[in-house]
């Protein structure tokens, strides 16, 4: 007797979600899609496309005690190359709007500069442009001054496999193979008593608890220093996939800790192990499989009220905390994909 087997969940495919600037159309082509998440502020939104040569899927989810969600993602996509973006907005409807803000320049730099990008994937560029366009943005009056901005995480693809990344702050990316998840970019990193920034690699773990995801604003109305933009480059292998997260995932996942004389050091703080465990055997649907996962741990531990810390093995340390999360992941169709 056969054993019937749990059927995929599959993400609807939506072109032209939500895009809340003026002046630019989808190119006439009919094989160019654009999104920007989420639909609503209040609700779970999620998106997937395919093309000739690649899949995406996101999804972008509110934190369970919070009145709406601050992250926002978006993707283009088209023949020639895909962008895709995770933007975490921080300190209340400020950071929201930053946060969107920056997604939609990302999507209007695609459609301006679309040659250009295939022709030299610059995804640092492309981060610096769109939070540079900020400057031209007109805030609300009670919200200049304040303590408010985004993180910002942008991948670049293209047909051949070729990747260009790029990172202010605490978002994440990670390369998922069929073996093994690799971070991409640094660590974590830290704020320090001397306000610059440093890998948290061999930290004491209070410490690190304590330092975790905390970041000064990273892109304002002023744009985006360049000294704090990490940047990196690849190419995407068969059976590969790119996964962008926000800090609402990467802060959820278990770190891995070694005693050291008489104290508990971090050693692995990507988070690596873990996510390898989240997605054994979900090749398909990551995006799903990350945000549930992660969600359902943030809803128990919320639930039952319980410490924000919880060692989950002997040198694995989980600290929760509650809030809004997405996920974009990027892979190539095997016609297109270096062999």
């Amino acid at each position: 007797m056969k054993r019937k087997t749990k059927a995929a969940i599959k993400l609807p495919e939506t072109s032209n979600v939500r895009i809340n600037f003026a002046g630019y159309n989808l190119p006439p082509d009919g094989k160019s899609t654009l999104a920007v998440l989420p639909n609503e502020r209040t609700k779970e939104s999620g998106f997937s496309v395919s093309n000739k040569w690649s899949s995406v899927a996101a999804l972008v989810r509110k934190g369970i005690k919070r009145e709406e969600c601050q992250d926002t993602a978006a993707v283009f996509t088209c023949e020639d190359f895909l962008v895709a973006g995770v933007f975490d907005g921080y300190a209340g409807l400020g950071g929201t709007i930053v946060s969107d803000s920056m997604a939609n320049h990302m999507i209007e730099i695609c459609l301006e500069q679309g040659k250009q990008l295939a022709g030299n994937p610059d995804a640092k560029a492309l981060l610096v442009n769109a939070a540079g366009r900020l400057a031209d943005d007109t805030f609300p009056p009670e919200l200049t001054g304040g303590f408010w901005g985004s993180t910002g995480m942008v991948a670049l693809v293209l047909p051949d496999g070729t990747f260009s990344l790029a990172a202010i702050a605490d978002s994440a990316v990670y390369v998922v193979g069929q073996r093994s998840v690799k971070r991409m970019l640094n660590y974590d990193t830290v704020l320090t008593h001397d306000l610059s920034y440093a890998p948290a690699i061999g930290m004491d773990l209070d410490q690190y608890s304590r330092c975790r995801n905390y970041v000064m604003n990273t892109i304002e109305r002023s744009g985006a220093s360049n000294c704090h933009v990490e940047t990196g480059t690849g190419t995407l292998r068969k059976g590969e996939s790119i996964v962008l997260v926000s800090d609402g995932i990467t802060k959820n996942l278990g770190i891995i800790v070694q005693k050291e004389k008489s104290r508990m050091v971090a050693k692995d703080v990507g988070g690596c192990r873990d996510l390898r465990r989240i997605i054994a055997g979900k090749r398909y649907g990551l995006a799903i499989a990350i945000a549930n996962e992660i969600s359902a741990r943030t809803e128990k531990c919320t639930v039952k009220g319980e410490s924000a810390r919880v060692t989950v093995s002997k040198n694995e340390v989980l600290a929760i905390q509650d809030d809004d999360i997405s996920v974009v992941s990027i892979s190539l169709k095997a016609s297109k994909q270096l062999k």
